[in-house]
């Protein structure tokens, strides 16, 4: 979301494969484990001028599937693509 919010992007929809998440960050459901990073993301959220949190099944999210279990390097939390890196692009090759 901080990237996304930095880039400039206003108008934002975030697909996941989780549904659980997707409710959570929607409000439909509650869960105190995780209530502080729920609050983030609300938070996060108003920044935005349009914003959605969409489930989608995996099957239909490959590509976020394949980024999903890339290893992330040991010195970052997160890495984050400014492109569409080549392994994804190959994905609809595969298909």
């Amino acid at each position: 979301m901080m990237n996304c919010w930095n880039k400039g992007y206003r108008h934002v929809i975030f697909e996941g494969d989780n549904i659980n998440v997707t409710k959570l960050a929607n409000g439909e459901t509650t869960n105190i484990d995780v209530t502080n990073w729920i609050r983030d993301i609300w938070r996060w959220a108003t920044k935005f001028e349009e914003i959605k949190f969409c489930w989608t099944n995996r099957n239909s999210n490959l590509c976020a599937d394949i980024l999903a279990k890339q290893v992330i390097p040991s010195f970052s939390f997160f890495h984050y693509y400014s492109y569409v890196p080549e392994f994804i692009r190959d994905v609809k090759r595969l298909l």
